[in-house]
């Protein structure tokens, strides 16, 4: 599986529960981070901006465990109106953990569009494979059109 390893680091604004469980999380103790993240969720109101944050990291250790309805905590935690590059990162390596490609990349785009600078993601796209899309779209990947525009393309994101 993707590498794992929690890349949200401020804690300044989350419970304790929640810290706990990201550090059981880091150890790959995923029942124990499953146990804090579910009492984070518990004792935060559904309109607490943290809430989605709590949701999806016990989303993401409910699916490590065994668990599908982890999936579904992470699709709806990133429904809500603070949805940030963390919360799409654990969508993804959700999806992934189930061999869902597709769903992995679209988890990974639409993450990317929100927070395009966010390392996790940008690890995770790399570690994936994920190509850009062709210049000219409507050639082969392989032709060589394509091929010299990529390739100026490529040298002109470079030089700047």
């Amino acid at each position: 599986m993707y590498q794992l390893r929690a890349i949200y680091n401020d804690f300044s604004t989350c419970c304790y529960d929640f810290i706990l469980g990201i550090e059981c999380l880091n150890q790959r103790a995923i029942n124990r981070a499953v146990k804090h993240f579910s009492q984070a969720c518990s004792l935060t109101p559904k309109h607490h901006y943290n809430f989605n944050k709590y949701q999806s990291y016990l989303g993401l250790a409910r699916v490590l465990s065994g668990n599908e309805s982890g999936l579904r905590l992470c699709q709806r935690a990133v429904q809500g109106a603070d949805a940030e590059g963390d919360l799409y990162l654990n969508l993804a390596r959700a999806e992934w953990f189930y061999r869902k490609r597709l769903a992995t990349l679209g988890a990974l785009n639409e993450g990317l569009a929100v927070e395009a600078d966010h390392a996790g993601l940008n690890e995770m796209r790399i570690l994936l494979g994920v190509r850009r899309s062709k210049p000219i779209v409507f050639l082969s990947r392989q032709h060589y059109l394509n091929d010299l525009v990529g390739k100026m393309l490529r040298k002109n994101h470079l030089s700047q």
